[in-house]
């Protein structure tokens, strides 16, 4: 999981503290283009994910009256200061991977209370509400799956100007699944055997050794649940006719992104 913590400010961050002191973006993008091309985690590594204004911003502004506290394990220090445009803003995220989740926490603060902020993510769009007070709202938040390689934050105005202080992207991988391969509790050389199990993806034969003569075996795969060795004389290849399901066996099996190797049992 990666976790990434940025604070919009004009000044240095008004004294933030770690992680959001790792991706300070001062001063404000007036133009569009590339706020920072490498963005760092919560432990000040580089994540290699970028942030991009589309659109780009009028200004940037701070003050140390915005804020007398935090708000949503945020600290005080990151409302103290926004960005700000009279017309609509779009922040870029690039370098992501396609099918990882991601929530995305996001506020717009403002000691003004008419000011409030439409943010939208994955097409929900939600209100940040300025509380036009020392104590700012809580972030709101969003969360999908990343579909390509970049994820939009649109801001739009409700009234006047539209505001952004912090945003915090946490960004978890896809899951990686696969069938798993166990080898049978016994073989028996000359004879049917059978394995059943879930098996590793990576498994593409299963043989015998006995002394120096190496005994492949064919698999009988009509279930993809059991699995048939039937150990032979000589050495032979292991392309079953059926592939078990979800359990790529062929020589293509490259194509899928799996490792093949060999796996031996000793046959005494």
């Amino acid at each position: 999981m990666t976790v990434i913590y940025i604070q919009y400010s004009n000044n240095g961050g008004e004294g933030s503290i770690a992680p959001w002191s790792y991706n300070l973006v001062y001063p404000a993008v007036t133009t569009a283009g590339t706020i920072k091309a490498n963005l760092k985690d919560d432990s000040n590594v580089d994540t290699g994910i970028s942030l991009t204004a589309i659109n780009g911003v009028t200004a940037s502004a701070a003050s140390l009256s915005w804020a007398t506290s935090g708000a949503g394990g945020w600290p005080e220090e990151v409302f103290d200061g926004a960005w700000y445009s009279s017309g609509s803003e779009t922040h870029r995220l690039g370098n992501l991977s396609n099918g990882d989740s991601y929530v995305i926490e996001v506020a717009g603060h403002i000691n003004a209370a008419s000011r409030d902020t439409d943010f939208t993510v994955g097409g929900v769009t939600t209100r940040y509400d300025a509380s036009g007070t020392g104590t700012p709202n809580a972030p709101i938040s969003f969360s999908g799956t990343i579909s390509g390689t970049t994820l939009d934050i649109d801001m739009a105005v409700v009234s006047s100007f539209l505001y952004i202080s912090g945003l915090k992207i946490t960004i978890t991988p896809a899951a990686v699944s696969g069938p798993t391969l166990t080898g049978p509790a016994s073989t028996t050389e000359g004879s049917a055997t059978v394995a059943t199990g879930t098996g590793l993806d990576t498994v593409t034969t299963f043989s015998l050794i006995h002394g120096s003569n190496s005994v492949v075996q064919t698999i009988d795969s009509a279930t993809a649940t059991t699995l048939n060795y039937v150990a032979r004389s000589g050495v032979s290849l292991c392309t079953p006719s059926t592939i078990v399901s979800g359990l790529p066996l062929e020589a293509t099996i490259s194509a899928a992104g799996i490792t093949p190797y060999q796996i031996q049992q000793e046959a005494e």
